[in-house]
């Protein structure tokens, strides 16, 4: 199969639009099974939804009051997800590593807060990041992916891409305030007022693709820490969680699926033979429930895929655990 040459390393910062039921707060520290309404919103609504464009049709969330912290807010999910949460009324800090991009954001949406860093630095993160104020809300979407042969990856690219994909995972979702407290997961948990963490990972951590060795493995590993991250943190009301979509057009999966070929294997095993080519589709109804810190109190430590190796269209969840 003739493949197209592997793309160069491009930051992720992809697409995304929230629209959902405005829901009130609710705690509880009972344990409780995720209830069908819960998929619900997952499974129909977000299938219902992805091809509308009407405004009438399209439902909001209100994020008034939220901290939100968007990393790879520059393109992509990351830049609609930060417009649609400041639409949504939360102050958001929108992070990427290209001055440019967060320029014309700010210029779109004058309220974000933009901060400009290489996440594969950790010093310089920690610099960054660490007079921001406390978080509510954080998703962690930024990545990197170079693709190449499994025999061609070097010592730079696998760093690289650990760095990005992984450590920064790790550390923003610490973030240092200061050497003894950090904003986002110790913040949350000495306020006692919980909060929400989404890792943005991939389908490609439960399937082997050729030419994705290290960026397989970057986005198995985000899944891991995904669970422990919820096992340890979902007794302090933080719910940790992971979205793992499969090819979604933006410039970064074009970059990787331009060969039509190399398309067609992927897309014949999904019923609908397409990828995900605008930001909405398949996304805003998992962001709802998983953003939302009151939508969704009960999900705790799931995995949210769409995943074309089952043969599905849409979004299935598996790993479904509450820890309360």
């Amino acid at each position: 199969m003739n493949q197209s040459p592997p793309p160069a390393e491009t930051q992720q910062d992809c697409e995304v639009q929230v629209h959902g039921l405005q829901t009130e707060p609710t705690r509880t520290t009972t344990a409780r099974a995720v209830s069908w309404l819960d998929w619900f919103w997952v499974f129909v609504v977000s299938d219902g939804l992805q091809d509308s464009c009407c405004s009438e049709h399209r439902m909001e969330v209100s994020f008034r009051g939220k901290h939100a912290l968007v990393t790879g807010a520059g393109k992509g999910i990351g830049r609609d997800l930060v417009l649609a949460l400041a639409h949504g009324g939360a102050k958001v800090t929108a992070v990427t590593r290209t001055q440019a991009d967060l320029n014309s954001l700010v210029q779109e949406c004058p309220s974000i807060t933009p901060v400009c860093v290489d996440l594969a630095d950790w010093g310089a993160t920690e610099a960054a990041l660490k007079d921001i104020g406390p978080i509510d809300l954080l998703v962690n979407n930024a990545a990197c992916a170079k693709l190449q042969p499994f025999l061609e990856v070097t010592q730079d690219q696998f760093e690289q891409s650990f760095s990005v994909n992984v450590k920064a995972v790790l550390q923003v979702s610490q973030l240092w305030q200061s050497t003894l407290l950090k904003i986002v997961a110790r913040g949350m948990k000495a306020r006692g007022s919980g909060g929400s963490i989404v890792n943005v990972s991939s389908q490609a951590s439960q399937c082997a693709l050729r030419d994705h060795a290290v960026y397989c493995a970057t986005k198995g590993a985000v899944d891991m820490l995904t669970k422990v991250m919820a096992l340890e943190l979902g007794p302090h009301q933080i719910r940790v969680n992971a979205v793992n979509p499969t090819v979604v057009l933006t410039q970064m999966g074009r970059l990787g699926w331009s060969d039509p070929e190399k398309v067609k294997t992927m897309t014949s095993r999904i019923p609908l033979g397409r990828f995900a080519g605008q930001p909405l589709q398949h996304l805003q109804a998992v962001f709802l429930s998983f953003i939302s810190s009151g939508s969704q109190p009960y999900l705790y430590k799931h995995i949210v895929q769409n995943c074309c190796e089952f043969g599905l269209c849409s979004w299935f969840i598996i790993g479904c655990f509450t820890v309360f």
